[in-house]
């Protein structure tokens, strides 16, 4: 990182509040993070597999990790250079982008590790197919999703939040920790919406009317101040937490990858007893209702052509030519 910060206010604040390090920190995370974002993920086959299953899994959970990285480092990137230029619309915009980013990863492998550690594998198959669906896509659009994945699901971030903070240990912590970052994701929440064009960042009405004759004209005015300093104690909590909780986040998602995977390999009989069962047949059909029609159709003796063109018509609504 460069050493000098453009941005003064928010350089001296650090250093009145003790963070005088945070900066440099957060920029070494950073490169942390730029050095695991792989451009290829590879999941090599032992000669001899049998357990398909095994290597589906384990691969789209790495990628999936790997998307996460990508797309935190894309935004993590972007915030020094924003808070420089006292850009704080955009700077919060990040900050809030991050916070939902590393809360919906860490619920995403809360639910795929508690699938894998009861071994629910039709519910683990359902979850790597979410890592690569888009949820929005069940909304509106031509594709009949009830008939093609109807196990498609959408999450929201306050789902997110409400099961992180079920990692606590009592009640009690529980309690608190979901009061904190509600709080936390409420206040980026109200800078980020337009409602009030973020009156708060950037107006001091404090003086209201203008208690000095104008010299110009000898009268009164109404005067509104402008400036991107006014937000100061407004937004440098936001970022101070924001890139705090950077540095826990990339260490949170490598321990999450490594405890998931290894579940995953301890788990391994269980999951290849499961793929050679008739279960297994059944619980995909159920997964995607649109596989047994494929079954059907080749048994009536259909070309793979024209099973494809049967597949591709009955995937789409009724209402489709």
């Amino acid at each position: 990182m460069k050493n000098v910060f453009l941005n003064k206010n928010f350089k001296s604040w650090l250093n009145h509040t003790g963070e005088n390090d945070l900066l440099e920190n957060f920029q070494s995370e950073l490169n942390k993070l730029e050095n695991l974002k792989k451009t290829k993920i590879n999941t090599a086959l032992e000669e001899g597999f049998t357990d398909v299953y095994y290597y589906i899994f384990k691969h789209e959970i790495k990628s999936y990790k790997n998307l996460i990285d990508f797309r935190l480092h894309d935004l993590a990137s972007s915030l020094l250079p924003t808070i420089e230029m006292k850009n704080y619309t955009t700077a919060v915009l990040i900050c809030r982008a991050l916070f939902e980013t590393k809360a919906m990863f860490a619920f995403r492998m809360f639910r795929i590790m508690n699938r894998i550690s009861s071994k629910s594998w039709s519910a683990v198959y359902i979850e790597q197919l979410n890592f690569k669906m888009l949820q929005s896509w069940k909304e509106g659009g031509d594709i009949d999703w009830e008939r093609v994945f109807p196990a498609l699901k959408k999450f929201h971030v306050n789902d997110a939040i409400k099961a992180m903070s079920e990692a606590e240990s009592s009640k009690t912590e529980k309690k608190k920790m979901l009061k904190v970052m509600t709080k936390h994701y409420g206040k980026m929440s109200e800078i980020c919406h337009p409602t009030q064009a973020n009156r708060q960042l950037y107006v001091l009405d404090r003086d209201k009317f203008d208690l000095d004759e104008n010299k110009i004209s000898n009268r009164k005015v109404l005067r509104d101040n402008f400036s991107s300093n006014h937000a100061d104690k407004v937004v440098f909590p936001i970022f101070l937490n924001t890139m705090k909780g950077f540095t826990y986040a990339i260490k949170m998602e490598e321990e999450m990858l490594n405890k998931c995977l290894n579940d995953l390999k301890k788990n391994r009989d269980s999951l290849l007893a499961y793929e050679k069962s008739s279960k297994r047949k059944e619980d995909l059909e159920n997964t995607q209702p649109i596989l047994k029609q494929m079954k059907e159709l080749d048994d009536k003796g259909l070309s793979p052509t024209e099973i494809v063109d049967a597949i591709v018509k009955s995937g789409y609504k009724s209402n489709i030519k």
